[in-house]
């Protein structure tokens, strides 16, 4: 419910989140924030797609999975074409502000994608069992 709730107030709170319906939303550190103009982070958006794709581990795999996934589409899609990461997404036009290439972000992404990779094996897993019963 903390989760939903956030999401629903970054949601109203920055207008890039009004661009590619299919993205998830980006997250800030807390509502009022003012720093740098108090925009979205990479970090706490890459917390919220690692944050599915765990929740996916003991609830409905697939929903989480792609949930998780629309989070890492927003920050791909607010990356350079080189994969760089500053620390914010500015609020309006989602460009790159504050510290560049912020060090804590790859490793929020890296543990993002662990997470993923954890769940697609087990929803990969679910599925081979299945076939196996299927044909016996």
């Amino acid at each position: 419910q903390t989760v939903a709730k956030q999401v629903e107030r970054f949601s109203a709170l920055y207008q890039v989140n009004d661009v590619k319906a299919n993205m998830a939303t980006a997250i800030g550190r807390y509502p009022e924030d003012t720093y740098y103009g108090g925009n979205p982070w990479f970090l706490t958006t890459l917390a919220f797609a690692e944050f599915e794709y765990r929740k996916g581990l003991s609830g409905d795999m697939v929903t989480h999975l792609e949930q998780g996934d629309r989070y890492m589409e927003r920050i791909r899609h607010h990356m350079d074409s080189q994969g760089h990461m500053a620390e914010q997404m500015d609020r309006w036009s989602g460009y790159m502000v504050s510290a560049v290439d912020l060090s804590w972000n790859y490793a929020a992404f890296i543990t993002a994608l662990d997470a993923r990779d954890h769940l697609k094996q087990m929803i990969d897993s679910r599925k081979l069992r299945n076939q196996i019963r299927n044909k016996n």
